[in-house]
């Protein structure tokens, strides 16, 4: 058998063909796959391309080998069969359940860190709006400056720049800083859009002629005014947020210690050949369930949009 397997070895090398599909080959379905078809002996290309389950029973037969006079245990020896074939969806080349991953891991991580980014990217977004619309003048110029110099900022590759700066690998804790460093733009214009407008309303200025500081003119009377569209926009951004995570998860630069539907999930089907081998069980799910949290936390912000809206409402 070693002398076969280093001839078909050989012959594949030599083939730029068949070294093309050895190249997204997966070896189980070759070492389990017959050689022979109908009785006819099977083409090599045939072997590896166009693999066919060998039906059967097997028997593995395990080997150890130690020097003299050491004791091996075997006690607690065991052997895992990785696959398709346990659990729900089956099991990634680590032996680990995807069912378990996915509704588990995934779920608890994605809609942490989707909830976690969008509050504290809108709350940061309107406080600043709200302040530089409130202040004008030169204060206004200088924080809507900065505000576009930050929207100008390419999110992906910086993210993986400091990605980088944090060893390769981001824990929890700073991936949620760094999604809301780059998050909170958008809604600092449209916070400070709005208010221009209530600044110039009676009750506003009575509150100023009364004496009212600026902190309580801005959270007693404006801020209140735009929690109907923070509300929406809270819901709206958790998308993006769980997109962004699983983006830098899938590319393998977050901590291999969270389960995560981009990385412990799709970076490793990515990495077992899932999408090549035709592994679906491997990214199907993970990809769906992205696609459906964030189509519900959008169906929610468009449904707390058209309630809190007074102008949508009416129409």
């Amino acid at each position: 058998m070693e002398i076969k397997l280093m001839q078909i070895n050989q012959q594949i090398q030599l083939d730029s063909k068949l070294y093309g599909y050895f190249q997204s080959m997966d070896p189980m379905k070759v070492l389990f796959g017959s050689l022979t078809e109908n009785g006819q002996l099977r083409t090599l290309e045939q072997v590896i391309s166009e693999p066919v389950a060998l039906q059967g029973d097997y028997k593995f037969t395990i080997v150890v080998k130690a020097p003299e006079n050491v004791k091996v245990d075997l006690s607690n020896f065991e052997v895992a069969m990785v696959g398709r074939t346990f659990g729900l969806l089956g099991t990634d080349q680590y032996g680990r359940p995807i069912a378990v991953g996915l509704l588990w891991g995934g779920i608890r991580v994605a809609i942490a860190i989707g909830l976690a980014v969008s509050i504290s990217s809108v709350v940061i977004g309107i406080l600043i709006g709200v302040t530089s619309a409130y202040l004008g003048g030169w204060a206004d110029e200088v924080i809507q400056r900065i505000t576009e110099f930050f929207m100008t900022l390419p999110v992906l590759p910086m993210l993986i720049l400091l990605s980088l700066y944090f060893g390769g690998r981001i824990t929890l804790k700073q991936l949620v800083l760094i999604l809301v460093l780059f998050g909170w733009m958008g809604t600092t214009k449209v916070a400070r859009s709005m208010a221009l407008q209530i600044k110039e309303q009676t009750y506003i200025e009575a509150a100023r002629a009364l004496g009212a500081s600026t902190g309580r003119i801005v959270f007693r009377h404006i801020v209140p005014q735009l929690l109907p569209y923070a509300f929406a926009s809270i819901a709206l951004s958790v998308p993006g947020a769980i997109l962004s995570e699983a983006g830098l998860s899938f590319l393998g630069l977050t901590s291999n210690n969270m389960i995560t539907w981009g990385g412990q999930m799709l970076n490793a089907a990515q990495q077992n050949g899932a999408t090549l081998n035709g592994y679906w069980w491997q990214v199907i799910p993970p990809g769906l369930a992205i696609a459906f949290v964030g189509l519900i936390f959008v169906l929610i912000g468009v449904s707390l949009d058209t309630v809190l809206n007074p102008k949508l409402k009416r129409a």
